[in-house]
């Protein structure tokens, strides 16, 4: 994750029960996740937000 976003622009939230990984991208990158995770296992699945929904 640090190669492909930048050792800043990804987190974990390993204390929610769905454990939400939060990506920062100029570019859109959810099928990337996506395959990444499923290949190894892990079910992943792009939450649609809008940023002004944060007052961005």
């Amino acid at each position: 994750m640090n190669i492909l976003f930048g050792e800043r622009n990804w987190t974990f939230a390993f204390d929610d029960e769905d454990k939400i990984l939060r990506v920062v991208s100029s570019i859109p990158c959810g099928p990337v996740i996506e395959e990444i995770f499923n290949q190894r296992g892990f079910f992943c699945q792009e939450l649609k937000y809008s940023l002004t929904e944060f007052n961005v």
